[in-house]
């Protein structure tokens, strides 16, 4: 029987006054690693410059300036870094529903997103381009905190959301393809009972 490996499990708190945890990304300049972890989250990597090699589970990515990447909840995942990075990270908690009001039954919480990289979904370039927009503002907003400030944030995070369930959302019919972590159900249920508890 293959021994399965176990992943850190990394808990993410929402910036205070939102539904979200948004930061800035910087690889230093000499080789940087982020180890293989997981979170009960929806995380957008997206690349401002530089380069990384983004691995989706065993999975390379190469990921250039001006590219982003979708992780669903709970897929493992790392970043491996040779020289100067920046990047805009979003993390979005499950908890706090991405789409609960999409129409969709409320206790399917787990939702899988198509990821977006190097352009291998051209059809997708015009929606690729205002994600990034949106997180840059975002990004600007967060810096600036002009008074009133998360008010303007989930409005712009409502743009990206409906981006999101509109423009990146696989198909119901199309999940049997999606490689994701066979455990993350399992996952969810525990994480879950640990924050009610």
């Amino acid at each position: 029987m293959k021994e399965e490996k176990i992943y850190r499990q990394e808990a993410v708190v929402p910036d205070r006054g939102l539904p979200f945890k948004l930061f800035r990304f910087e690889g230093a300049d000499g080789k940087y690693i982020c180890e293989a972890h997981q979170h009960s989250c929806v995380e957008i990597f997206a690349l401002r410059e530089g380069k990384v090699d983004f691995y989706l589970g065993d999975k390379k990515y190469v990921l250039p300036a001006g590219k982003f990447i979708i992780v669903n909840s709970n897929e493992v995942h790392s970043i491996h870094t040779s020289g100067r990075n920046e990047a805009i990270v979003l993390q979005i908690p499950m908890e706090k529903q991405i789409m609960r009001f999409s129409g969709e039954k409320k206790e399917e919480k787990r939702k899988i997103f198509i990821r977006e990289l190097q352009g291998v979904c051209i059809e997708k370039k015009e929606e690729d381009g205002k994600l990034f927009a949106l997180l840059e503002k975002m990004y600007r907003q967060q810096i600036r905190k002009e008074y009133g400030y998360e008010l303007l944030m989930q409005s712009i995070f409502y743009q990206l959301k409906y981006l999101l369930v509109t423009a990146y959302r696989i198909p119901e019919e199309k999940k049997d393809y999606y490689p994701g972590n066979t455990h993350s159900g399992h996952l969810e249920r525990i994480t879950g009972y640990l924050r009610e508890h």
